[in-house]
């Protein structure tokens, strides 16, 4: 499993490189300069004491391992949908290996009040203009295929853009070489990058280890209202939700279920 994400890594340097090609990285920080826009708060959206645990809708159509699921996504109708049904934020896949690329960022942005949070493989500054320009509020940031000084550094680009950065962990030793006056916000992914494996105890495990005031996102596995209550009770502020959602039948019954409401619709 491990060969998956080294392929996965590998493939994204060489269309980095690229897109270099096309736009220098010289070029995209002059455009990202040039271009104010406003930028959604992702972290004020994930407060708990505005509204108690949280979801982050993922619009997910693919996954390395399961391949399609949702291959025929209606992206900016499935936006819409997440947002009536009450999530508190989009995260928006923008790798191949996912069905996803960057363009979904700006017709998700077109159509949603919600911050959006840019989930790719993010391996250099360049990943962090792109997002910008086409309307993330956010970027993953992984910790396990990011050295630290690399992932403080784009931590800070992304914060000069205005944006937020989730920081995503899935070991004490991980969370150990974090800069928390620097780190606002940490997600525990729940899968093993290593071996695609998933233990939603890792929540519950790895949450004490992370200091008071950083909101935590508890992320793969949760696929019921039973696993966003156990996020909870860990000390998870939000919970992010791909598969299980896009899986649903019923999708807007699906989110009003993790969020513990009735859909009155139904």
């Amino acid at each position: 499993m491990r060969a998956i994400l080294e392929d996965i890594i590998r493939k994204k340097k060489r269309e980095l490189r690229e897109r270099k090609r096309v736009c220098s990285r010289a070029e995209i920080a002059r455009k990202a300069a040039r271009r104010r826009r406003p930028v959604r708060d992702f972290c004020a959206a994930l407060s708990r004491a505005e509204s108690g645990i949280h979801i982050i809708g993922e619009l997910k159509r693919a996954s390395p391992l399961k391949g399609p699921l949702a291959a025929g996504m209606d992206l900016p109708a499935t936006a819409r949908l997440y947002e009536a049904a009450g999530v508190s934020a989009l995260s928006v896949l923008t790798d191949k290996h996912f069905m996803g690329r960057l363009e979904d960022l700006e017709t998700v942005r077109a159509v949603t009040a919600l911050p959006l949070l840019r989930k790719d493989f993010i391996l250099d500054v360049y990943q962090i203009y792109e997002a910008y320009l086409a309307g993330a509020d956010a970027v993953l940031l992984i910790c396990a295929i990011l050295p630290p000084q690399r992932l403080h550094a784009l931590i800070r680009s992304a914060y000069r853009l205005g944006m937020a950065a989730l920081v995503e962990v899935h070991a004490a030793d991980e969370i150990a070489r974090l800069d928390f006056s620097l780190v606002r916000l940490v997600g525990i992914n729940n899968r093993d990058l290593r071996t695609f494996q998933v233990d939603c105890a890792a929540t519950a495990r790895l949450a004490p280890l992370i200091p008071p005031g950083a909101i935590i996102v508890s992320e793969s596995g949760i696929r019921s209202r039973r696993d966003v209550e156990a996020a909870a009770r860990a000390g998870a502020d939000a919970v992010l939700v791909g598969e299980g959602i896009v899986t649903a039948a019923d999708i807007r019954g699906k989110i009003f279920a993790l969020r513990g409401l009735a859909d009155d619709q139904n």
